[in-house]
C-alpha cells in the first residue's frame, strides 16, 4: 500500500470515528431530551421523586451542566436543600451560557434556601487533624460548612492526641463556631512500671542467691573436707544475707510500685476527666473535649 493510500485510509477512519461519535452524541441528546420531558411531566404532577430520577438519568446520558438546574429544582421540591444548593452552585459555575432568567432564579433560590439551613465554622487547632461531621469527613474547614438544622456531632482526631468530640444543635439561618481543642496525650504509668520491673529483677536475683545459698548449706552439712567446711561456713551466711537483702529490696520496690500506681492513676484520671473548652466571642462554649 502506498503512502498516499495509507493517508487516505487514515482520513477515512478518522472521519468514520467522528461520524460515529457525532451520531452517539446526538442519540444521547435525544434520549436525554425525552427523559427531561418525562421529568417535567412528573414535576407538573408533583411527582418529584420520579422527576428527579428522570433528570439524573438524563444527566448521566448527556452531561450537560444545564441539566443541573432541573436536578436542583427537584431536590429543592423534595426538601433536600443542601443538595439543591450544591446543584444550583454547580449550574452557575459550569453553565455560564445558560439563560439569564435561569441563572437569576438559581441565585435567588440559593439565597432563599440558605435561610433555612445552618452552618458550622470549624476553627481552633485543626493542623494535621481529620475533622468529621456526623461521622462523615468534612470536605474543607477553611470556610463555613452547610448542615441541616438540628443535632450534629463534630469529632476530630490527630495522631498523638485524644479524640475531640462535641455535640451541638444548630438553628436555621445560624452559623455555629466549633473550635477544635485537643487534650494532651494520655499519661502513662512510667515510674510505676520502672519500680515494678526493678522489684521483679531484685526478686529473681534474690531467688537465685537464695537457691545458691541453700545448695552451699547442703554441701556445708555433708562435706568431709575441713578446708571446704570453713570456706562454706563463711560463704553460706553471706549468700543468705545477700538473698534476704535482695528480697527486702524487691518488697520495697513492690510497695513503691503500688504507691506510684495509685498516684499516677490519680493524675491520669484527673487529666482524663478534665473538660477543655474554648470560648466563643459571645462567651458561650465553642468546643468540648471528651477525654474518655
Amino acid at each position: 500500500m502506498t503512502t498516499t493510500a495509507r493517508v487516505m485510509m487514515s482520513v477515512m477512519v478518522v472521519a468514520a470515528l467522528r461520524s460515529t461519535a457525532a451520531v452517539a452524541q446526538e442519540d444521547g441528546r435525544d434520549a436525554a431530551t425525552a427523559l427531561v420531558a418525562e421529568g417535567d411531566a412528573a414535576a407538573e404532577a408533583r411527582n418529584y421523586p420520579l422527576a428527579l430520577q428522570r433528570y439524573q438519568t438524563a444527566f448521566r446520558i448527556f452531561r450537560s451542566p444545564k441539566l443541573r438546574f432541573n436536578i436542583a429544582i427537584a431536590l429543592a421540591a423534595l426538601g433536600r436543600d443542601l443538595e439543591a444548593i450544591e446543584e444550583f452552585e454547580r449550574f452557575l459555575a459550569d453553565a455560564p451560557d445558560a439563560p439569564a432568567e435561569h441563572r437569576d432564579h438559581a441565585r435567588s433560590r440559593i439565597a432563599e434556601l440558605e435561610r433555612g439551613i445552618a452552618k458550622l465554622q470549624i476553627g481552633g487547632d485543626v493542623t494535621g487533624a481529620e475533622v468529621f461531621i456526623d461521622d462523615k469527613p468534612a470536605a474543607a474547614v477553611d470556610r463555613p460548612i452547610r448542615v441541616t438544622p438540628g443535632a450534629h456531632a463534630v469529632t476530630a482526631r490527630r495522631t498523638g492526641n485524644r479524640l475531640f468530640a462535641r455535640s451541638l444543635t444548630v438553628a436555621p439561618g445560624t452559623v455555629e463556631r466549633v473550635d477544635i481543642v485537643f487534650a494532651p496525650p494520655r499519661q502513662t504509668r512510667r515510674w510505676t512500671w520502672i519500680a515494678a520491673s526493678t522489684s521483679a529483677a531484685l526478686l529473681i536475683t534474690g531467688g537465685a542467691f537464695g537457691l545458691h545459698a541453700r545448695s552451699l548449706h547442703e554441701r556445708y552439712e555433708t562435706t568431709t573436707s575441713r578446708a571446704e567446711y570453713f570456706e562454706l561456713r563463711d560463704r553460706v551466711p553471706t549468700e543468705a544475707m545477700t538473698a534476704n537483702l535482695l528480697f527486702a529490696g524487691a518488697g520495697g520496690f513492690a510497695i513503691t510500685a503500688a504507691v506510684l500506681y495509685y498516684w499516677e492513676g490519680r493524675e491520669t484520671t484527673a487529666a482524663g476527666s478534665r473538660i477543655y473548652v474554648a470560648a466563643q466571642p459571645t462567651g458561650g462554649v465553642a468546643g468540648v473535649v471528651l477525654t474518655r
